[in-house]
């Protein structure tokens, strides 16, 4: 099993129904994914656009929702939306392919310091060295994501660990305990208020609109 097989094994285990991103090289998880499991693919034109799903769809469902992005100036685009994934205690795990172990610290093409970038805008950055604690990593991303204070975790597979051929543990679904989906609460504030339904409310917000058209 690869490293990004073992991904796609870990988002099937979590029964995670989208993914939101912009491929690169195919072979880079989205191959694993529509060979091995039946998650949908949601295609997007710039990186960002695929975290803004994925923050969405947390907050419209109260779940996980997991976005992928590109190494170099991919990884750098997908940093606003998780800073407010974050800010908004969103779970979202955002992964992306780096460049490669052998080459790190070399000025490799599109090489840049990921974890030290992401480390501010999430509630953990980790770039595995082992194609063999993928397992592990998918599992605690869902885990931090989801439990405590919501909000985003960031994982960078290297290149060149992501398509070895290894013996690891396929994902446990029973591993981790990701609890029930969020509750928004009313406070004082209205912080943490659940939003509404997409449709919902939808004739008085249009009311309030012509009102506030007759006093202008």
């Amino acid at each position: 099993m690869t490293a990004w097989r073992a991904v796609a094994e870990a988002l099937k285990a979590e029964a995670v129904p989208h993914i939101f991103g912009l491929p690169g090289n195919p072979l880079h998880l989205v191959d694993d994914v529509v060979k091995h499991t039946d998650i949908k693919n949601v295609l997007v034109r710039h990186e960002h656009s695929g975290v803004a799903c994925a923050y969405a769809y947390a907050r419209l469902t109260g779940r996980p929702a997991v976005c992928f992005g590109n190494p170099g100036p991919g990884i750098t685009n997908m940093v606003t939306g998780l800073l407010e994934a974050t800010s908004g205690c969103l779970p979202v795990i955002c992964i992306a392919n780096g460049v490669a172990l052998a080459t790190e610290g070399k000025g490799a093409f599109q090489e840049l310091d990921s974890v030290a970038l992401m480390r501010p805008v999430t509630k953990w950055a980790v770039r595995p060295t082992t194609p063999e604690s993928i397992p592990w990593v998918m599992q605690r991303a869902f885990s931090l994501a989801s439990n405590g204070k919501p909000g985003a975790v960031f994982i960078d597979i290297p290149s060149d660990i992501g398509l070895v051929e290894v013996e690891m543990p396929g994902a446990n679904d029973k591993a981790v305990l990701v609890g029930p989906p969020i509750k928004f609460t009313d406070t004082p504030a209205g912080i943490y208020r659940r939003p509404p339904k997409l449709g919902e409310h939808t004739d008085e917000v249009l009311a309030e609109v012509a009102r506030a058209k007759e006093k202008s």
